[in-house]
């Protein structure tokens, strides 16, 4: 049933044709037509060359609008026209769009065989031209097989060839390979002389290969650090390929000023320069699609009137019945479009809407954890600030009572037998509070609220067991306090505090030139 409709709506759609409708024509149509139209006027007269000719012309048609089912079996129906045993200069061209084709398609294996059979066939031929072309596609595709030594021998040699033959353009494909995969390889340097070398031998007038060595070079500067090359080069190729309006190297362009400018930190910018990408992204997208579509309907169109015009001399009795239904399933085609048109425009409403609720939604969130990390930073603050009073207090309290002890103890010495057994009590009394370890323990616990996992930390990263001493060292270095607030503390020498400090850095993984101090406190 649904070939019979087909055969309808193709029988309406020649009768359309040969009423000479005011249906409009595109470029692509156009083109299409004087092909066929060239193939088949080759077939009649009887003319094989030409017509392996036509067949090549109408895949590279084909190739070029992205319908490779296609462009594969028009190449195959000009290899079937050529002869077997004998070379021909097509052959050439027919191996190397196959393997492009292939290479686009990601079958490796299929454009490797391809193009060396259009190096071979290049070689008998004695065609330098197309032979530095054919080793050229080659080093490509070795390239995407990862064999990098191979590819740029190849690459060589085909620049080798198209220095003899004087070709500039082709000399400055060569190199822009040959940049592309030193840049692979992040061989930098070679890239970036290659690409510069690339550029110099190009015509500069400008076209594809000249916007896309622009950006290769961006590329390179932007990957070694060097910004404001890469904004240069960038936006040079991105005027060149507004220039030739060649949609896919502006939207490259941009995506790669984007990346430009988030390294540069100019985050606003390179949000700006991304959805304009996204944007000539999307009409790129459809302009493919548009194309490959008006492709494919002509040459179904046209493969389909061949096959009716010969129905016709036989069924010419019910062409109105068929026009009837072509009629009826344009109809159904076209609403089924507008349909599907609004349909689509509905749901891009759609999701447009949830990406801004999502993103709002993330914004107010990392808002709110903002605003706790705030908090909590205050905390610690307040808390070190409060554990800095408590060791100072430490400090002064331990000094106090060291001075108190002291002067009773020159007291004791003197005759005054009265005072001599209640000063000496009241010394032992002083001493004995000195000893005391409740105010460390108070202390350790504030410190353990503000750093709980330093101890621990400290006790990994050790070369040599730890003792306690050494380990209370490390607690107050790590609240940044001097040799001399640390004596008072510990009630030592400052210099007994410098040759603990020289102990515990010997059993730390700390380098010569690294404080100690700063190296407990990155703990």
């Amino acid at each position: 049933m649904l070939r019979f409709l087909s055969l309808l709506c193709l029988l309406g759609s020649m009768q359309f044709i040969e009423a000479q409708s005011t249906e409009p024509i595109t470029a692509i149509d156009s083109t299409f037509l004087q092909l066929n139209k060239d193939l088949q006027l080759a077939r009649e007269n009887g003319q094989v060359p030409e017509t392996a000719l036509a067949h090549y012309r109408l895949g590279a048609f084909c190739q070029e609008n992205g319908i490779f089912p296609e462009a594969i079996t028009q190449f195959n129906e000009a290899l079937d026209f050529l002869p077997i045993d004998q070379e021909h200069s097509l052959l050439a061209e027919i191996y190397n769009a196959l393997g492009s084709i292939h290479l686009e398609l990601k079958n490796l294996d299929q454009a490797h065989d391809y193009f060396e059979k259009a190096v071979n066939n290049s070689k008998n031929q004695g065609d330098d031209t197309a032979l530095a072309r054919s080793k050229s596609l080659l080093g490509a595709c070795l390239e995407k097989m990862g064999d990098y030594t191979q590819a740029i021998e190849l690459q060589n040699q085909s620049l080798a060839l198209y220095g003899q033959l004087g070709d500039d353009m082709g000399i400055s494909q060569v190199h822009d390979h040959l940049g592309s995969i030193y840049e692979d390889l992040n061989r930098f340097d070679l890239s970036l002389s290659h690409f510069n070398q690339a550029l110099e031998n190009h015509p500069k007038q400008p076209d594809r290969l000249l916007s896309n060595i622009l950006n290769n070079l961006g590329d390179v500067y932007r990957k070694t650090g060097q910004y404001d090359q890469a904004m240069a080069f960038t936006q040079r190729s991105l005027q060149t390929a507004q220039a030739i309006q060649d949609k896919d190297e502006i939207g490259s362009a941009y995506k790669d000023l984007s990346k430009i400018e988030a390294l540069l930190g100019n985050y606003q910018s390179a949000f700006s320069y991304l959805q304009t990408f996204q944007e000539s992204d999307s009409e790129l997208q459809d302009i493919r699609n548009t194309d490959q579509a008006n492709a494919l309907q002509r040459i179904y169109n046209t493969q389909q009137q061949e096959s009716q015009i010969r129905l016709l001399v036989q069924k010419s009795q019910i062409a109105q019945a068929r026009q009837n239904l072509m009629l009826g399933g344009i109809l159904v085609l076209l609403l089924g479009g507008v349909s599907l048109f609004f349909y689509t425009k509905k749901r891009r409403q759609q999701d447009r809407k949830i990406q801004a609720y999502e993103k709002r939604m993330l914004e107010v969130e990392l808002e709110k954890k903002m605003a706790v990390e705030d908090n909590l930073q205050d905390q610690v603050q307040l808390k070190n600030s409060a554990l800095s009073r408590y060791s100072l207090h430490l400090s002064q309290k331990n000094k106090i009572l060291s001075s108190i002890s002291d002067t009773l103890k020159k007291m004791v010495t003197r005759d005054q037998m009265d005072l001599r057994p209640k000063l000496k009590s009241l010394i032992k009394e002083i001493d004995f509070n000195l000893s005391q370890e409740h105010e460390w323990d108070e202390f350790m616990h504030f410190f353990q609220e503000i750093h709980p996992a330093y101890t621990k930390r400290i006790t990994d990263v050790a070369l040599e067991p730890l003792s306690p001493a050494e380990k209370r060292l490390g607690i107050l270095l790590r609240l940044n306090l001097s040799s001399k607030e640390i004596a008072g503390i510990l009630r030592v020498t400052p210099d007994s505090v410098r040759v603990a400090r020289y102990r515990l850095r010997k059993k730390l993984p700390i380098g010569q030139k690294q404080e100690l101090t700063q190296f407990l406190m990155g703990l």
